[in-house]
């Protein structure tokens, strides 16, 4: 039996550590410096939906299961960039994210999060033609993908 338990253990913890090894996370100052890095557009982590004001940005993605998470903020002048590219939706339309990729994910996005504990912070949520969503909170932008094609 204590072999058994020894072996459970060690098979979870392979599996944490192999999630945050496949998990990457990168920090750009702001959209000059991810472009420059080549990581914005069709097939990269970073969707061009980003537009040219946005700045702090966040980028996570899993390799294996290619799930995105983004953060960035951005200058209210640049809506039409994530507007042209994605469409509005009501919130029962979300389909959030299985889970945060790190702490700097607001819990309140995650799809635990609203089967437990809905919340009073208001969004504007966006489907985009990618297959992403996007969630904008006054000049703070949270962009999501499942990784599913």
């Amino acid at each position: 039996m204590l072999q058994i338990m020894a072996a459970l253990l060690l098979v979870s913890l392979i599996s944490l550590g192999c999630e945050r090894i496949e998990t990457v996370e990168t920090d750009y100052l702001d959209s000059a410096a991810a472009n420059k890095a080549d990581a914005v557009g069709d097939g990269k982590w970073i969707p061009g939906i980003l537009p040219h004001s946005a700045k702090k940005i966040r980028e996570t993605h899993n390799i294996d299961t290619n799930e995105i998470w983004l953060f960035f903020n951005f200058s209210a002048d640049d809506r039409d960039s994530i507007t042209k590219a994605c469409q509005r939706i009501a919130e029962h339309e979300v389909i959030y994210p299985r889970k945060s990729p790190r702490t700097w994910w607001p819990q309140t996005l995650t799809k635990r999060s609203k089967d437990t504990h809905p919340t009073s912070e208001t969004y504007e949520y966006y489907r985009c033609k990618d297959g992403g969503s996007v969630a904008i909170h006054g000049d703070a932008v949270f962009y999501w993908h499942s990784g599913r094609l």
